[in-house]
């Protein structure tokens, strides 16, 4: 590649170098421009001066951002900067550095340019402070005071820094930048660096070495400079050179053993392949990470239990059957083993961490997610393994809340539900000085649960001698309490773990220590000439509590001083020293009264902040909070008609219509049909014409302005800040509906109905319409949106006040759909499917994905009865398990098949549809029992298969819901359906339940088929068994799952049983997938509009709650008819009678009683009719008529 000419003779050479993050590369960027460097290969890390014009100074600059982070993998770029050297006469080096954030990638930039260039580099060194806001310029001095290195640095220099924003667009700054480096020079007496890196070219450069310790051998300079430099390098060898090269060496032997290379995304991992569909117990060293992914997806804390595929290496030996008397168990097993034939496993700890990093940013959010569900610590301060820069990753905590209960000074019991970044609580910091011989992670889970690994130690299965990605790693967990006398804690209690020697981790442990409400210490003894006594001596006189535990010591608890106490762990059992160490704990939490917020982590100036760090990330955030601005001070029970006009009372009324529409009454002309179509058409004309919300506009916006990757920040950020906004109030209104809940239940129990009864009824029917209006979310946001389209759709024209023609804005949807967001199909709260919508929706899902094949999957189940919880395991998928989400309604979510499996399965994406659960208690009092059927009939038509999920043994609930399923498929003969059902017995602990519950399988199977007979009858229809209607199999489509939890929550982690269960569940699904006929998009955009038809113009069985309701209604219609016809046909007689005497004069007056007296035989026998009917199959109708009248 030929050099670009120089402007002129001799301009100014200036070297820039530092990190990324404190540059924004754009093409208004004077400085460095707007590409960025690329070092990945030998042949693009020439590194040339571009030529700039600044400030009417000529300008050569060498870019070399980010140089000391590739160098490892880069053999021949020290040939290079050699080249570099001395063909350009470099007159300054510009350290970049962001205002206030050194970071240890900083420092080893620093480090690196002084072992590439030698130490004399730097009297050519000027520091470039960079800033995003301008005020961040005026604590520049106290900056600078924070920072030994740099306040090192400017004393030898003066003070040559300047200062600029991160983009180096603005021309006056630019100008002062061109004012130093010429005062720099000039202060230089106008020399350059020209060979200085010459001297040190006597030190040959190993092959694969760390940059950090390497330089280029040439021998030509004198022995003075030789030993100089060689002791220079002697010293920070100590502190480099071997070891580091070998864990570089040995992380990347790592990363190359489990075959990770580059980024691993969410959207690759949550992908149905052949290997998710298998257990497994062990695997091959390459598949470890994914089978590591796979159990944690499915909340399997066992995934850390899976161990590499081990060969056992035999000798050569007589056959066993043989009598071997010459064998000599001295000679053959009392030597020492072949060192060829061991090699350490693969850490757990370090399949874990090689996962974290190198996951993006949404996989590692799902990762610690699903960690945390798994009672597993978490990662809170992570080094990175090349550079040590030491990260905090603060996005991955967002979507985490904890629940616990305590006593209050009342002793009443208090719930507490908190976003953990959030919550204040103490936090206990254990670190250990030296290696010492008891596990520190071990005596941490015996206080926090005693019957889980929260801290993986070293005696847990699958542990190894080696681990290389966890030295350094700061993890956190929390006690959560659950209000009992036998609670650890009274209060939820954080613990943080430094592993590794915390002599060597001096940043993780100054952070710590300082946050800690209690420093808890392991170490072998106290030795005065040991630097790590500094700073425990330094603890010890500090006012926070202090417990020193040391290993060689067999003293019990001991009290030294205030806060201050001492227990020795040497031959004393386990058990004693966790409670005693417990007592000590309690004892410091009750005097201290230092809170610990996790949030507050990121105020620390010398780590990186994931969220921060990315450009997309923390833009997607910002536009989220500029949404959040316009919801403060607004009362949440009243967002939804302030912010969401147009899914509110109009898109109810317009539903209510089009029900009556297709479900008229007897009585009702065309007129009155006319009437009801002109109704709806003037609401969608007021639907069109409300105002679109500044929310709203402000999301339409944002959604169209970024690209794909900061859109799905966008809108992560934007469900996080919204979950947070509506917590606080959620979890009060629950408490006040479970308060009301048990007021009325004791009222009940006196069996009258008395005033104070209505009352209280009135106002937990009240609190159930609060709690309702005050749900809000991404979901309510989509709703808005498709009720925006649906209107301007109706009326065929764009709204003034809509930006983006109303066209777009289904192409968004299905974006979200293909990133992995769920789309609500029927919403709950209209009881209707907004068809406009979504067949717009599932049309544009056909041009980007094209007409792929589907295969339908729903869910059915009561409320609380695991139907999210099950699937976010199957699949790891993340729909709204908490119990304070009661958005009503169906959402459906893609899963896409990976290329292997789709061959296999015929199909390209399951298309999984999730419910709110049926039978609700918050909504009792709205006579919901016509909207469950109806939402039930619709995903079981809808589903190629569909999953009856149902809490412990009994299927009553269920059954009654399937019956009026069967009875709607019955009447709805035009719709061609061939759904099929698997049922799902969750929390059965006996795990012989499906051998013992045959018999209660062969009655659910009767029961079914009865009950399809008695249907069929009733709608003139041949079936004769459950099965003609709904595909089930009672050998093979009957699962019984255990309990979820192994234990009692809080604390208590999944079962693993339940995971196995899911993973069985999971064969079911696909062997019915496999055996069914996928249906096309443009196939179920018509299935869904055809079946919801269907649905409208059935009115009839909804409003019962089972087919002997259906039977019971029709045998008492026609009963009643025949009385009322017995009724009216002898009052038609006696009319007569009476009226021809009247007419021959034969009477002149008719008394009450004549009339009684004609009419007392017929009413006697009709009465006795009645009688004899309610009598005559007593246990099988009465129920039911009673239910009915």
């Amino acid at each position: 590649m030929e050099k670009p000419p120089l402007y002129h003779e001799s301009p100014l050479t200036v070297v820039v170098f530092g990190n990324s993050t404190s540059v924004q590369f754009e093409p208004g960027n004077i400085l460095l421009g707007e590409e960025k460097p690329c070092f990945k290969t030998t042949e693009t890390s020439r590194i040339f001066p571009s030529q700039r014009e600044i400030a009417e100074h000529h300008i050569s600059v060498i870019n070399m951002i980010d140089l000391h982070e590739t160098l490892l993998n880069l053999p021949s770029t020290d040939h290079h900067i050699n080249q570099l050297v001395n063909e350009n006469k470099i007159h300054v080096f510009i350290f970049v550095v962001r205002l206030g954030q050194l970071t240890d990638a900083d420092k080893v930039s620093l480090k690196w340019l002084q072992n590439v260039f030698g130490d004399k580099v730097l009297q050519f060194v000027m520091i470039l402070f960079t800033y995003e806001r301008e005020e961040e310029c005026n604590t520049i001095k106290d900056d600078l005071k924070n920072s030994p290195i740099l306040e090192q640095l400017l004393e030898k220099r003066g003070e040559t820094y300047q200062t600029c924003n991160k983009m180096m667009n603005n021309q006056s700054e630019m100008r002062d930048l061109i004012k130093k480096i010429e005062h720099l020079f000039n202060e230089n007496q106008q020399q350059s660096y020209t060979g200085e890196r010459q001297e040190r070219q006597y030190l040959e450069k190993k092959e694969n070495k760390s940059y950090k310790c390497t330089v280029n051998k040439q021998s030509t300079e004198n022995t003075t400079t030789r030993e100089r430099y060689k002791e220079m390098d002697e010293k920070d060898s100590k502190e480099y050179t071997r070891s580091e090269q070998e864990i570089n060496e040995n992380i990347q032997h790592l990363f190359n053993k489990l075959h990770l290379e580059g980024k691993m995304r969410a959207a690759d991992v949550l992908q149905l392949t052949a290997h998710s569909l298998k257990s497994h117990k062990s695997c091959p060293v390459e598949e470890l990470i994914q089978t590591f992914i796979q159990k944690l997806l499915m909340m399997d804390y066992k995934a850390r239990n899976i161990k590499a595929n081990q060969l056992i290496h035999t000798k050569d030996t007589k056959d066993s059957h043989e009598f071997q008397a010459d064998a000599d168990i001295f000679r053959e097993m009392g030597g020492p083993g072949d060192a060829d034939n061991t090699s350490d496993p693969v850490h757990p700890m370090d399949v874990q961490m090689a996962v974290f990093h190198c996951a993006d940013g949404f996989l590692k959010q799902l990762m610690v997610t699903k960690l945390s569900q798994c009672q597993y610590a978490l990662p809170l301060l992570v080094p990175d393994p090349f550079t040590q820069q030491t990260e905090f990753p603060l996005l991955t905590f967002r979507q985490i809340s904890k629940s616990w209960k305590m006593r209050n000074k009342n002793n009443e019991i208090i719930s507490q539900t908190q976003p953990i970044y959030k919550a204040q609580t103490p936090m206990v910091f254990f670190f250990r000085f030296g290696s010492v011989s008891s596990s520190k992670s071990q005596l941490m889970n015996s206080l926090i649960n005693e019957r889980h690994n929260t801290f993986f130690h070293r005696n847990c299965p699958g542990s190894s001698r080696t681990r290389v990605l966890m030295d350094g790693v700061v993890e956190i967990a929390w006690f959560c309490p659950s209000g009992k006398d036998t609670d650890k804690f009274t209060d939820c209690v954080a613990f943080c773990n430094l592993h590794g020697d915390a002599g060597d981790h001096e940043k993780q442990l100054q952070i710590l220590t300082e946050m800690a409400s209690v420093n808890v210490v392991l170490l072998l003894g106290l030795q005065k000439n040991d630097r790590s006594m500094m700073k425990l001596d330094e603890l010890y006189k500090g006012s926070k509590p202090l417990i020193c535990t040391f290993i060689e010591d067999v003293s019990s608890l001991s009290k030294t001083r205030n806060g201050k106490y001492k227990i020795g762990l040497k031959c004393r059992n386990q058990s004693d020293v966790s409670e005693e160490l417990r007592r000590a704990i309690n004892d410091c939490l009750s005097e201290s009264y230092s809170t610990f917020r996790l949030e507050d982590v990121s105020k620390h100036s010398d780590i990186r902040v994931d969220e921060e760090d990315d450009d997309d990330c923390r833009r997607g955030r910002e536009a989220a909070q500029q949404m959040m601005c316009l919801l403060e001070k607004k009362d949440l029970t009243e967002i939804k008609d302030s912010f969401l006009p147009h899914q509110g009372k109009l898109w109810h009324q317009w539903s209510q219509k089009n029900k009556e529409l297709h479900r008229p009454r007897a009585y009702e002309t065309e007129e009155d049909i006319s009437r009801k179509q002109k109704e709806m058409t003037k609401i969608r004309e007021q639907q069109y014409e409300s105002d679109i919300s500044e929310f709203i506009k402000l999301f339409i916006k944002e959604v169209n302005s970024h690209n794909e990757c900061e859109k799905m920040f966008f809108l992560k950020w934007l469900r996080i800040l919204l979950d947070e906004y509506v917590s606080a109030d959620l979890s009060a209104l629950h408490h006040k509906y479970n308060e009301k809940w048990s007021t009325v239940s004791k009222l009940k129990e006196n069996n009258k109905i008395s005033d104070q009864l209505k009352g209280a009824q009135n106002e937990l029917e009240r609190i159930s319409k609060e709690l309702q209006a005050a749900t809000f979310g991404v979901e309510h946001i989509m709703r808005e949106i498709g009720q925006i389209y649906e209107s301007c759709s109706s009326v065929k024209k764009n709204k003034k006040d809509l930006q983006f023609p109303f066209s777009s804005l289904p192409s968004f949807a299905a974006e979200m759909m293909i990133s992995g967001f769920p789309l609500e199909l029927m919403d709950g709260d209209a009881a209707h499917v907004p068809v406009i919508w979504i067949s717009a929706v599932l049309d544009q899902l056909v041009q980007k994905l094209g007409d792929q094949r589907v295969f339908v999957l729903s869910v059915l189940g009561t409320q609380s009865s695991g139907k999210s919880t099950m699937l976010n395991a199957m699949f790891g998928l993340q729909f709204a398990v908490s119990a304070g989400r009661c958005t009503r309604g169906a959402f459906m979510q893609l899963v896409r098949v990976s290329d292997e499996m789709k061959t296999q399965m015929n199909f390209d994406f399951i298309l999984v549809v999730d419910t709110e659960g049926l039978r609700s208690l918050e909504l009792a009092g709205k006579s919901t029992r016509d909207h469950d059927n109806e939402l039930a009939t619709f995903v079981v038509g809808l589903a190629n298969l569909t999953l009856i999920n149902i809490f412990g043994e009994s299927p009553s609930e269920m059954q009654d819901i399937l019956q009026i399923v069967v009875q709607a498929f019955l009447r709805m003969k035009k719709v061609r359906l061939n759904p099929s059902c698997v049922f799902v017995h969750q929390n059965v602990s006996d795990v012989t339940a499906g051998e013992k519950n045959m018999e209660g399988r062969r009655r659910l199977q009767k029961t079914l088929d009865e009950m399809t007979k008695l249907a069929a009858e009733e709608e003139d229809y041949d079936a004769g068994c459950f099965s003609d209607v709904i595909l089930f199999d009672v050998q093979n489509d009957v699962k019984y799952f255990a309990q979820l939890w192994e234990g009692s929550p809080p604390m208590a982690p999944p079962n693993p049983k339940y995971c196995e269960n899911i993973q069985e569940l999971k064969g079911i699904i696909m062997s019915h997938a496999s055996n069914s006929h996928a249906i096309r998009l443009k196939d179920l955009k018509d299935r869904i509009k055809d079946f919801w038809e269907a649905l409208l113009n059935e009115q009839f069985v909804f409003s019962f709650k089972n087919s002997l309701e259906i039977s019971a209604y029709r045998k008492l219609e026609t009963e009643y008819s025949k009385w009322t016809w017995s009724l009216r046909s002898a009052l038609l007689k006696i009319e007569y009678k009476l009226h021809n005497k009247i007419e021959n004069e034969t009477s002149h007056k008719i008394e009450d009683t004549d009339l009684q007296r004609e009419l007392k035989k017929t009413s006697e026998e009709v009465e006795k009719s009645m009688s004899d009917f309610f009598e005559k199959d007593t246990c099988k109708y009465t129920d039911s008529v009673e239910s009915i009248i």
